[in-house]
């Protein structure tokens, strides 16, 4: 009963957070993970674990600017670090491969994954139109569940 006596307070509170979302969203933009933009991942594992930053600094000083790196455990439980940077060539992945390898005791690349950036965009425009397509269906359903018929 509150919410059918106030509902033009609600409805001015939803509508404020759905134009501050749009607002936010157009400024700032999307933060795309590597599956939509491209570039590759590689996982490194090591007995005795190096520090994040030093791992950070090595990968910065190849000329690896846009990386990420994350404290991650691989499949054998052994502690490891994700690095994500933009798409390598076959030179650059063998020289990121030897210099993470060699930061900590036992460092061995356990897995290295890319994706191309024709294929993160194939996938950015089919992840758009789902959205769209889901919010349209939304938009029917309950347009026709509230009509009244």
């Amino acid at each position: 009963m509150f919410a059918i006596i106030n509902r033009k307070i609600f409805l001015t509170i939803a509508v404020v957070v759905m134009v501050g979302s749009a607002l936010i969203i157009g400024t700032l933009g999307l933060n795309y993970g590597i599956d939509f933009t491209g570039g590759s991942l590689t996982e490194v594992a090591y007995e005795s674990v190096p520090d994040k930053a030093e791992v950070e600094k090595i990968v910065t000083e190849q000329g690896f600017d846009d990386m990420s790196v994350r404290e991650s455990v691989d499949e054998a439980g052994r502690n490891a670090y994700l690095i994500r940077t933009r798409d390598l060539t076959e030179p650059e992945r063998a020289q990121l491969d030897e210099v993470v390898s060699s930061l900590g005791e036992g460092g061995e690349v356990t897995r290295f994954t890319s994706i191309g950036p024709v294929i993160g965009e194939e996938l950015r425009s089919k992840a758009g139109w789902a959205i769209f397509g889901v919010v349209l269906i939304i938009i029917l359903y309950v347009a026709f569940a509230f009509a009244g018929i």
